[in-house]
């Protein structure tokens, strides 16, 4: 566990002990984390629109100098982050969900909701969705080469299979199984089962390395027509958002992003993982991913602070 890590168990602590917080003051910060996060997705993806004025069409201003494109973009995103946030906050969600009791792995979403989170961003209805989602239509019908991440991805074909075994492994490692070494608080030592009982997975399962290691895994499988990389930086969003965390902005040069890919598939490759049984790469983007995180946890004690 990292120092700064520490530092963002502490902060989030303190946040909760805050609360109730003043509603004009969340509804300020929930704006700002979003504007922020549609920022730094569009301007990885190649956009040229000031923060501000991304801040503006998250308000609902006019910024002339963007297209309808852009504002399909932003409204999509923010739709994909609102809705993680239903589900982290146990509001209910019905699309294609059993509702059941809010565990960390049931605040994620599921592989039928991250085909509506795909059709947000191609600027779908739910109504679409649903029939995309019995089509899976959602998913590429060629098998590409990722020039970016230098990476071939698995032939088209075994996409289904390979999402059930992805979602067979978020639920064993939201567990703290991802070795094989706890399940549901068993096989643990006696301090680890208690801390377990206590406070759920945390005391097993570091979020933030869970959330790099998830997005690594989907970006790597590259199973969507379209909007992988997105997709996969909010499926890390889910996972934070599910353990208390903020959504953060990606705020990272390109290169620094798909260095941090190229990372984990060398260390997949070379079989390289670590006790938790993530792999070795996927270090480069926790670590990336505990300083955007502490940035906004201090703008959040900030601004609550009184």
């Amino acid at each position: 566990m990292s120092d700064l890590y520490r530092e963002i168990r502490k902060n989030r602590i303190l946040l909760e002990q805050r609360k109730p917080w003043k509603e004009e003051a969340v509804r300020q910060l929930l704006e700002w984390e979003t504007g922020n996060f549609i920022y730094s997705c569009m301007f990885l993806d190649g956009k040229n629109l000031s923060r501000e004025a991304v801040q503006a069409i998250v308000s609902g201003e006019l910024v002339r100098k963007a297209s309808f494109a852009d504002y399909a973009t932003a409204q999509g995103l923010e739709a994909a982050a609102d809705y993680l946030r239903k589900l982290a906050a146990d509001i209910e969600t019905p699309f294609e969900r059993v509702l059941v009791s809010k565990t960390a792995f049931d605040k994620l979403p599921t592989e039928a909701e991250l085909c509506l989170l795909w059709c947000f961003l191609e600027g779908k209805s739910e109504a679409e969705a649903r029939t995309v989602w019995d089509a899976k239509s959602h998913y590429r019908k060629l098998s590409p080469v990722v020039h970016a991440l230098s990476h071939v991805p698995c032939h088209f074909s075994e996409i289904p299979a390979k999402m059930a075994e992805l979602y067979a492994w978020l639920r064993d490692a939201c567990a703290g199984r991802a070795d094989g070494s706890a399940e549901e608080g068993r096989g643990l030592g006696e301090k680890q089962r208690v801390a377990f009982d206590a406070y759920g997975t945390e005391a097993v399962v570091n979020p933030v390395a869970l959330a790099a290691e998830f997005h690594n895994r989907l970006l790597a499988l590259w199973p969507f027509e379209s909007h992988n990389e997105d997709l996969a930086k909010l499926v890390a969003e889910s996972v934070l958002l599910a353990f208390g965390l903020p959504l953060i902005p990606w705020s990272m040069t390109e290169q620094e992003y798909y260095d941090a890919g190229r990372a984990y598939l060398a260390s997949v490759e070379a079989e390289q993982f670590g006790d938790d049984g993530f792999a070795a790469g996927s270090e480069r983007l926790r670590s990336m991913l505990e300083t955007l995180i502490h940035r906004c946890q201090t703008v959040w004690l900030g601004a609550t602070e009184h």
